[in-house]
């Protein structure tokens, strides 16, 4: 962060942090998205939502029974004891399947279907009912930081939810904000296509579940190449209101985002990376195309930040505005520059990834 503000003042960085949305204080909102990405979904909150949705369908029902009643009496002085049996219970049966088909709350991959991904490599994508469909093209990825994104966020710290609930899935309220931000019909999401391991299960089970894992990541580059997108989801830029995209790629710098070694490669492999903030998006190559032609040596205020943002991008589409210095123009160590200076500041929270049951 020094190094992107070498050349700013005190007043002017805080007059870029004052355009950033107060979080408030509500509880549980100790991770920087807030409870609005972060906050915990109980168990209890997924039994109401269930409860609700075969309360509306006996509600509705019993709101017809005293017309079908009355149907069925008129039918039986016709004498007309087959209409009784097949046209009385269809107003019930249409309304039982129709709300039937509202959502789950809870949104989780069957497994065969992760396995036929792999096979055909596609994409897993979800929409906002929580339905899944195998996709070459014409989807979006989010590219996001896990601990502020995966709603494991309680009132008294952040970490894995319990077991039962993580077993059951992602909530539909949750994933509907991802794909909402990201403002896309077809999303993948890592969260919901990358298969867990969880603690109770058999040696077999683990096996299974961690070659698929292994499985997923190989296909990796070919999920992220075909994407229309990738949206970084940040939790500074989700709070940030601003028509300039200098602001928005300074306050990047600042982000968790701009920390973590996953992004680096996400960003690497996509065709276009957009930034969301709280009202806009903006494309990073478009931002970096204007540093490096507004940059004319490496004393300028921006070329800490253009140096920030062009490791994780290939082959530059500003390569012909960039300035004599440095590596840039050396395109046989070009990429290895980059991975360098791109991994300089980024970190894991696991050390060393690994899958027991497959020795790696």
């Amino acid at each position: 962060m020094e190094w992107e503000f070498r050349d700013w003042s005190v007043e002017e960085v805080g007059l870029l942090l004052h355009r950033l949305r107060p979080l408030g204080s509500d509880r549980g909102s100790k991770a920087p998205c807030g409870p609005r990405y972060n906050r915990l979904t109980s168990g209890f909150d997924y039994l109401k939502l269930t409860i609700a949705s075969y309360a509306s369908r006996f509600f509705l029902i019993s709101l017809m029974l005293p017309f079908q009643l009355g149907t069925a009496f008129y039918l039986c002085f016709s004498k007309r004891w087959k209409a009784i049996l097949t046209e009385i219970p269809q107003p019930t049966s249409v309304v039982w399947r129709t709300l039937a088909t509202i959502p789950d709350p809870l949104v989780k991959v069957p497994l065969a279907l992760i396995r036929q991904s792999n096979d055909e490599h596609k994409a897993l994508c979800v929409n906002r009912q929580g339905a899944f469909r195998l996709m070459s093209d014409g989807y979006t990825i989010m590219s996001h930081v896990w601990a502020e994104t995966m709603a494991w966020q309680s009132t008294t710290g952040w970490g894995p939810v319990t077991l039962d609930l993580r077993k059951k899935g992602m909530s539909l309220d949750h994933l509907e904000r991802c794909i909402d931000q990201c403002e896309t019909e077809w999303l993948w999401l890592d969260q919901i296509a990358m298969p867990e391991v969880f603690e109770d299960m058999d040696a077999a089970q683990k096996l299974q579940t961690e070659w698929l894992r292994i499985d997923i990541i190989n296909n990796l580059r070919t999920i992220y190449a075909r994407a229309d997108k990738v949206i970084i989801i940040d939790s500074a830029l989700l709070r940030l209101n601003t028509s300039s995209s200098v602001d928005a790629a300074f306050v990047l710098s600042l982000g968790y985002w701009m920390t973590r070694l996953w992004p680096l490669t996400e960003c690497w492999l996509a065709r276009k990376v957009l930034l969301k903030t709280d009202d806009q998006s903006f494309d990073l190559d478009v931002i970096i195309d204007y540093l490096a032609r507004t940059i004319n040596n490496d004393q300028h205020r921006y070329y800490p930040l253009f140096e920030r943002l062009t490791p994780p991008r290939p082959t530059p589409p500003w390569s012909e505005h960039l300035i004599a210095y440095g590596d840039h123009n050396d395109k046989d160590s070009q990429m290895f520059n980059d991975i360098c200076r791109g991994c300089e500041t980024r970190y894991t929270a696991v050390e060393i990834d690994i899958e027991p049951q497959v020795g790696v």
